[in-house]
């Protein structure tokens, strides 16, 4: 968010999470769970991005690291991307979304329907999925420690100083994970102090 209210770049956006609107931009993040590095980023106009705006920041992620799962809550419910990632190999345990649909389906992620769909041989283990997507917290500790590093805390405005600020966020972010391990290449890379 920003405080400045005249950013003419800036729009009004709601926050599922902490369930209120906020005035500002948007951050695509594709994280690593083992590292909470951020490993791919778009700056978008809303947190409430488009499908195309997603899947070119996954694909970005995927040319870093290609993983073979792929997490993400109900915002990232996009039945094409979790189709072609089912063809990539990824499995995506995605958050199911029932909007814009008159018949929800009984399901708590997306990627039960394809599968169910696609073979009667494979099956899904629900509490191995459940298991599995608890590790999507790395992405909340990655959101905090980049907003330990001044995300939540802009004093510029404007679409062009906003991206640039954050972008340099996450570059700090990544030069203290190189620092750490150039230092002791077993280190622990979520931390962000560098002498310790």
């Amino acid at each position: 968010s920003t405080p400045y209210l005249d950013d003419a770049d800036a729009v009004w956006s709601y926050d599922s999470t902490k369930g209120e609107f906020y005035y500002g931009y948007g951050l695509l993040l594709v994280v690593d769970v083992q590292t909470q590095l951020p490993i791919a980023a778009q700056f978008v106009q809303r947190k409430q991005a488009s499908k195309e705006e997603w899947t070119a920041v996954i694909h970005d992620g995927m040319l870093v690291k290609k993983p073979r799962i792929l997490l993400g809550d109900s915002g990232l419910d996009i039945v094409e991307l979790q189709e072609q990632l089912i063809d990539e190999r990824v499995l995506p345990i995605i958050s199911y979304n029932p909007r814009n649909t008159n018949e929800p389906l009984d399901i708590k992620y997306r990627v039960e329907d394809p599968v169910q769909k696609r073979t009667d041989k494979v099956s899904l283990n629900k509490k191995e999925l459940d298991r599995t997507f608890k590790k999507r917290s790395a992405v909340e500790n990655t959101n905090n420690v980049l907003k330990q590093m001044g995300l939540e805390d802009l004093h510029v405005k404007g679409w062009n100083a906003v991206k640039t600020q954050v972008y340099i966020i996450l570059i700090l972010r990544l030069a203290i994970a190189i620092a750490r391990y150039c230092n002791d290449q077993h280190c622990n890379l979520r931390r962000i102090s560098i002498g310790e």
